[in-house]
This record gives structure tokens, C-alpha cells and sequence, in this order.
């Protein structure tokens, strides 16, 4: 890593306090820093009376069940918690069905972390498949579900 990773947490402190402040959701990759993830949740939340951004979206997913629970605890009642899971970076592991498992499907949200677009479609349906495959669902009971995730994420249900 080219940037040193207390000037990473700094940055990272502050993409989350403009979040509180303007009320965006956020999407975070996280890749083995747990700690440091939870030390600038408490640290956020200190500098803002007990706030976090209202919607956290844990992109390409990495860590166990144990971790998602932690992660749900630390954010609390008062965020929407989404979690995605990237075909082509976490159904390589055992564990990712049993964490799926563990984060519910209303909290589920489809990606793909592809850059060439014309691989994008079949590795969202992969995703999707594999998503029915863990819950015992079909595809357009995956679909469905996970498009009101999305939907709910940014803001654009009726709610």
C-alpha cells in the first residue's frame, strides 16, 4: 500500500462524518483491517453524539459470521446494514454461504466486482443463483428481494 495507513484511517474518519452530516449512504471494502474499521466507528460516533451514516454497505464481504455480527452491533439499530458478496472474489471461500446465512437476505445486496462490462450480466447471475442455491429460494425470489435492498440502500422506495 502506497499510502500510509494512518493517513488512510484519517481520510476514511472523515468520508464518514461528511456521510453523517449530508446523510449519503456509504459502501466500504474492507480488507483485514477489522480493527481499524471499529476504531474509526466508535471514534465517528464519539465526534458525532453516537451518529453513523444512516446505510453502510460492506462490499465484497470478507469476513466471518462472528465478524457480521460484531459489524451489527457496532453500527447499531439506527443503520441499514447491507452486505454484497462478489462472485469473483468471495465464492472461492467454504464459508461464504454460512455468512450469507448469518446476514439474512434482507440485508443482501447483488454486485459484481468485474470491470469488463461484457462479463458483468452472467457474473450477476451467477451471484444470484448461487444466492437461491444458500437460501432454499428461487431465482426470482432472490432477484426480488434484493432488488427492495437496493432500492431501500439508495433511497428510491417509497419509504
Amino acid at each position: 500500500i502506497l499510502t500510509p495507513m494512518d493517513v488512510q484511517k484519517r481520510y476514511f474518519e472523515e468520508q464518514l462524518l461528511v456521510a453523517v452530516e449530508c446523510q449519503r449512504p456509504v459502501s466500504i471494502h474492507i480488507v483485514r483491517s477489522w480493527g481499524i474499521l471499529f476504531e474509526v466507528l466508535k471514534s465517528v460516533k464519539r465526534r458525532t453524539k453516537g451518529r453513523l451514516p444512516q446505510k453502510m454497505y460492506f462490499h465484497a464481504f470478507g469476513g466471518k459470521s462472528m465478524t457480521c455480527r460484531q459489524l451489527l452491533k457496532a453500527c447499531g439499530d439506527d443503520v441499514d446494514v447491507y452486505f454484497g458478496f462478489a462472485p469473483i472474489i468471495n465464492f472461492r471461500s467454504h464459508k461464504t454461504g454460512d455468512v450469507m446465512k448469518e446476514v439474512g437476505l434482507e440485508r443482501l445486496l447483488l454486485e459484481t466486482d468485474l470491470e469488463d462490462e461484457t462479463r458483468v450480466y452472467n457474473d450477476l447471475i451467477r451471484g444470484v443463483e448461487f444466492v437461491a442455491e444458500v437460501f432454499g429460494l428461487t431465482v426470482a425470489e432472490v432477484v426480488e428481494q434484493t432488488g427492495k435492498n437496493f432500492l431501500k440502500f439508495y433511497k428510491l422506495d417509497s419509504q
